[in-house]
């Protein structure tokens, strides 16, 4: 890594006394808060053992209720991992429950705001042990579905379940633990113990900071530490504000001559310019201080920067992982709002990606918190840095298919400005990821659905890595349509052909294994998947809330149609098989559309929410368009035209007449439908011409994010309105993809896929 020294000057500071306007968790990001029940008005819930505990989600589970030791019971549920079994679900989620009443009266939970219990994984498996709790009232009145905090193996742990206030508590029907069986290794034996539950009212408490440790937090800009808005300089600022909170619980005091070292690191080429202040306050012992500073940026060029502070006293940094950390972009002179807004963007993306697997993350927080380095791979520290800043650690093929077109449009508006630093930072993101996503393909052609591999080494949030033998002809679709999007970007650079042959022969595997595995009656379905030792397959059909659904059966065909695209752009051969596919398909789709193009009617609007009224629609439209697209370049217009034409229609019904439980549904600001129709419908316009419904979403979405809401979404502004806008996400990183489209327009150079 390039370094230079900005130099060791003291700028001058002054010491400020303010009232802290946010939460101590934020200004001292390293407390950590414990839910616990209040000392007072606790109730003993002990009778659940009396309860009939019964086995439920499939055969490898047994819950038996045993003494525990100190003259008490325990629940103690044992699970042989069986990923093979004949059961309707091979790979599904074991479970245990019980009714606490006969009589339906239910059992009255009102006298709390919480349920805890002890629990304990018995056995070390060397990878974090998931469970879930769900409780739930009379039919429709209400529900939790919680997942467990990380548990230690071989330990009691005190686990305080929040439910809130709610007329349903008064009559908790059924109390039910399970888990997701792709969270756990084939023939894994699992255990957990369960006692000693207990109502009660959750009180907050926070851990403090260990005696023998240093720490801080930074803020830089304006806005101070009242806020982690995204912080914007021009270049060419003389000075920039800076505040540290700082707390010593060494033995020894921080003196006021100890260096406050800033290091800052340019994102996009990795470059660190350092520059070095005086502490200016001695701070004793079990003491905080907040410092208020000055820091010269003059020399620093545009760009999107992090910013790292230590203490060096007598020689040594005394912060060990606490170290203070803020972010900023400064702004070339003349840099256009869009370009300024693509690049921060651009840059929040690193934050995103796991830095030791490269694997993109499934969510984190949207901006860092104000301690740790995030560079720092060391698995300990990084570790550290995670449990503040992650949320779910593991990649999942949703994810994916909208992260690596936002990804690839970044690229390619950065490559049609001219600007090669971003674009090889952007592309190095698309490499990361295409790495990632290559790992999840097994040899069969089969794509697991999620890889978390910061989990399998113990420091990851959310499950571990799916094992092969289960896939998801939905998810694998996804996977490959965002691969085709990074193949589609690279094909024109000759440095990068092999490059692009092994991401194109990865989704020709994947889609000969859904042509193989997932087609019925001539048609490409949403198929689940179970893949045998002895190479036999089962499927079954893809069913959500009681209801047989065809939600997600068109991204498995936009997999098929869009890699189907990408390697005729890319000279290479369509299997003769998938033509047939695309036309049965087609039919199909277009023949089980109402009149006014809804697709997924039968789940009206009341599955997740109701969303499967547009998302269906969303997804068929984009499906059937690149059947349009390879049937246009392999020569084909009659099947071209017909897949147009049920495209357009699908498309529409998302424009024209799409209603979610009464509710007109119109122009989806929210960070993953907005950039995902926005890149669709410039598709449509560049492929086949201007339809005025498409063009008025795309001003309209324009208008409200860049105008009306004048980029305070995007600025991790305290007052975003969109949806998703409040977390950052492979998913999230889609926005990319209206952004660089944007971008090229304004420089006149617009984007067309596949050019």
């Amino acid at each position: 890594m390039n370094k230079c020294l900005l130099g060791m000057m003291v700028l001058g500071f002054c010491v400020a006394s303010s009232a802290q306007p946010l939460p101590p968790q934020q200004l001292y990001p390293w407390l950590e808060t414990r839910q616990v029940l209040s000392p007072s008005g606790r109730i003993d819930l002990s009778k659940v053992m009396e309860l009939t505990w019964r086995d439920s989600g499939g055969p490898e589970g047994k819950i038996s209720v045993v003494d525990d030791g100190d003259g008490g019971k325990m629940l103690r549920w044992v699970v042989n991992i069986d990923h093979h079994n004949e059961g309707a679900y091979p790979v599904g989620w074991p479970s245990f429950e019980a009714y606490t009443s006969q009589d339906g009266s239910g059992m009255d939970f009102s006298g709390g705001t919480a349920i805890s219990f002890k629990v304990r994984p018995v056995k070390d498996l060397g990878y974090n042990q998931m469970l879930r709790l769900i409780l739930r009232g009379k039919e429709g009145s209400g529900m939790i579905n919680k997942i467990l905090p990380k548990l230690k193996p071989g330990e009691w742990q005190s686990v305080v379940v929040p439910y809130g206030r709610a007329d349903w508590q008064r009559s908790v029907q059924r109390i039910h633990f399970y888990f997701d069986e792709v969270a756990y290794k084939d023939r894994d034996e699992v255990i957990f113990e369960i006692k000693d539950f207990e109502l009660g009212k959750i009180i907050e408490e926070l851990i403090p900071l260990e005696k023998g440790n240093a720490a801080l937090s930074l803020w830089v800009g304006e806005r101070a530490d009242a806020s982690s808005e995204a912080v914007f300089v021009t270049e060419g600022t003389k000075t920039l504000p800076a505040i540290i909170h700082l707390e010593n619980q060494l033995e020894q005091p921080l003196k006021a001559d100890a260096e406050l070292r800033f290091r800052f690191r340019n994102v996009f080429n990795g470059k660190d310019t350092f520059q070095s202040l005086k502490l200016g306050k001695d701070v004793k012992p079990g003491e905080r201080y907040r410092g208020s500073y000055s820091l010269d940026v003059a020399n620093l060029k545009g760009s999107y920067y992090h910013v790292l502070c230590d203490v060096i006293q007598d020689g040594k940094s005394v912060l060990g992982i606490y170290k203070g950390s803020d972010d900023l972009y400064v702004a070339r002179p003349n840099e256009s709002d869009t370009h300024q807004i693509l690049s921060l963007r651009a840059g929040m993306a690193f934050w995103v990606k796991d830095l030791i697997n490269g694997v993109f993350m499934h969510s984190t927080e949207l901006t860092l918190p104000h301690t740790y380095d995030p560079f720092d791979a060391t698995p300990e520290h990084y570790g550290q840095f995670l449990n503040r800043f992650a949320k779910l650690t593991g990649g999942v093929g949703e994810g994916y298919e909208a992260g690596m077109p936002g990804l690839a449009i970044a690229a390619e508006a950065y490559r049609k400005g001219g600007d090669l630093e971003r674009q090889r930072y952007v592309e190095s993101l698309l490499d990361s990821s295409t790495e990632a996503m290559l790992r999840m393909q097994y040899p069969s052609g089969g794509v697991v659905t999620h890889r978390n591999e910061l989990a399998d080494m113990g420091i990851g949030k959310g499950g571990r890595s799916d094992s092969g033998g289960y896939y998801n002809s939905d998810q694998m679709g996804e996977w490959m349509r965002g691969l085709n999007y990074a193949a589609l970007y690279y094909r024109t650079d000759p440095t990068r052909k092999e490059w692009v042959k092994k991401i194109n022969q990865a989704c020709l595997n994947a889609g000969k294994y859904i042509v193989k595995h997932c087609v019925q009656d001539g048609v490409i379905r949403h198929l689940l998947i179970n893949e045998y030792q002895d190479g036999s397959v089962k499927t079954r059909i893809y069913h959500q809330e009681g209801r047989q659904c065809d939600v997600y059966q068109p991204r498995v065909l936009a997999g098929l149609s869009y890699t189907a695209f990408t390697l005729m752009k890319c000279g290479e051969k369509v299997p003769e098989d998938w033509w047939p596919l695309f036309d049965n398909t087609v039919k199909w789709m277009a023949a089980k559309m109402k009149p006014n193009g809804w697709f997924d009617w039968q789940c009206e609007d009341k599955v997740e929410g109701g969303c499967h009224t547009f998302l269906g629609n969303i997804y068929a439209g984009e499906g059937l368009f690149g059947v349009f697209m390879a049937n246009r370049d392999a020569n084909r217009p009659e099947q071209a035209e017909e897949a147009k034409k049920a495209s357009h229609k699908a498309y529409r019904y998302v424009t024209d007449d799409c209603y979610i439980r009464g509710n007109r549904y119109r122009y989806p600001l929210e960070f993953w439908v907005g950039p995902y129709v926005y890149w669709l419908f410039t598709e449509w316009e560049s492929e086949i011409g201007i339809d005025s419904e498409f063009r008025d979403w795309l001003e309209v979405l324009d208008k409200k994010w860049s105008v009306e809401r004048k980029w305070l979404d995007f600025k991790r502004h305290p007052k975003w309105n969109c949806g998703r806008a409040n977390y950052n996400s492979m998913l999230t990183i889609s926005i990319l993809g209206y952004l660089g489209i944007k971008d090229m327009e304004e420089i006149g150079k617009p984007w067309r896929i596949g050019e």
